[in-house]
């Protein structure tokens, strides 16, 4: 944390000695969202938290929440590379969740988006989340349950292309480490996220964005354990999966509002060769979203964001229970007003 924010604040002091026509723009954003399932729980340990049969199971005390969402970002826009627009973006994200703390969590985050020409751009950024709660499981070190939490470092890099006036092209490729504590060192994983982004907009009030993506999570198993032998199973959770999206974009709606209308599914094929294994073995998944947002500028530096959405995820395995124990649903929807303040 403290060298993420020293890199920081040299980038910035150098962007500021060197950079002309400095413009210093900052953004506010606060939400409140309901969520009718935080832990993504299965109609059966649904049943189970509700009449209270395993309580070392659960750390949450409701099954749905109310979750306030706060954020603040510091824009530095400059012209610092051969004369093109670059802009520099800091920025503190934090969710509070009401009932159940232990889902709380946050980031920070360091961008930089660089302009070659009208066409042409390119964004790099990083993001620091010191803590992410899943839920509870076993531990294969100990037959009891614990804090299946961990740390995430992501970086992402957006190359986007306008090809002409009403097609642009983008290449995302995006990178996640993630850490888990002592009693679940198997599951830390680097994953790695490749998508294409085809966005058409056949008149002024319509677009569509399609995106395909690929992602490969390659996780440490028995490389985690100094003696894999003396572990009972070995939990292998690598996988690979395809992502396929398409949004629906209105613009120009009454009262200037923007309709969007997605939905994506992501197809996961887990990689487990260890027959023990159970919940990774020949498992796949197929996780499912369909969402809808509305946005609308109600004044010249407010606006409002109104969303929701539905997710699922089927699964298919040899083991009826572990189908059980991993399908779930949920319920989202929230709003969220952005105030921009500009500094200089």
């Amino acid at each position: 944390m403290k060298r993420f924010l020293f890199v920081t604040l040299i980038l910035l002091t150098i962007i500021s000695l060197w950079s002309r026509r400095i413009t210093l723009d900052s953004e506010i954003d606060i939400g409140f969202e309901y969520d009718s399932n935080v832990i993504r729980l299965s109609d059966d340990d649904q049943d189970e938290f509700l009449d209270s049969d395993n309580p070392d199971k659960y750390l949450i005390s409701s099954l749905d929440d109310m979750i306030m969402n706060m954020s603040y970002s510091l824009k530095l826009k400059h012209y610092f590379f051969a004369g093109h627009t670059q802009i520099d973006e800091f920025k503190l994200s934090f969710d509070k969740y009401l009932e159940n703390s232990v889902k709380d969590t946050g980031y920070l985050s360091y961008g930089i988006k660089q302009y070659f020409n009208s066409k042409l751009d390119l964004s790099l950024r990083y993001y620091f989340y010191p803590q992410i709660y899943v839920r509870q499981y076993h531990s294969v070190l100990e037959d009891e349950y614990h804090e299946f939490e961990y740390s995430k470092n992501y970086y992402t890099m957006n190359l986007n292309w306008d090809v002409q006036k009403r097609l642009s092209i983008k290449y995302e490729l995006q990178y996640s480490q993630l850490y888990f504590n002592k009693w679940f060192t198997e599951y830390d994983a680097d994953i790695l996220t490749s998508n294409i982004y085809l966005n058409w907009q056949p008149v002024s009030k319509f677009e569509l964005l399609c995106r395909y993506g690929w992602r490969v999570s390659d996780t440490d198993a028995e490389e985690a354990f100094n003696e894999p032998s003396e572990i009972d199973v070995i939990k292998d959770a690598a996988y690979s999966s395809n992502i396929y999206a398409c949004d629906l974009k209105f613009k120009k709606l009454p009262g200037k509002a923007t309709l969007n209308l997605g939905y994506s599914l992501e197809t996961r094929f887990f990689d487990s060769e260890y027959e023990d294994d159970t919940y990774h073995y020949n498992r796949n998944d197929y996780i499912h979203v369909i969402s809808t947002s509305l946005y609308k500028s109600l004044h010249k530096r407010l606006s409002l964001l109104a969303k929701a959405e539905y997710g699922f995820r089927n699964t298919e395995s040899p083991h009826n229970y572990v189908i059980e124990d991993k399908e779930y649903s949920y319920f989202n929807a929230g709003i969220t007003l952005s105030y921009d303040i500009k500094l200089k």
